[in-house]
């Protein structure tokens, strides 16, 4: 799934440096705070393996 989303330049700036602070892509980045946010179950990521 693609998802667009319009942000302010200060937040691509600020989710820019914590990216990097974490070595990752901004793209990954955002991919994992989102994944972290909806607290999906351990059993939906087992049945993606």
């Amino acid at each position: 799934m693609i998802i667009t989303l319009e942000i302010t330049p200060e937040l691509q700036a600020e989710l820019a440096r914590q990216a990097a602070a974490h070595g990752s892509a901004v793209e990954s980045y955002a991919a994992t705070l989102l994944e972290e946010a909806v607290h999906l179950p351990e059993a939906v990521f087992d049945r993606g393996r």
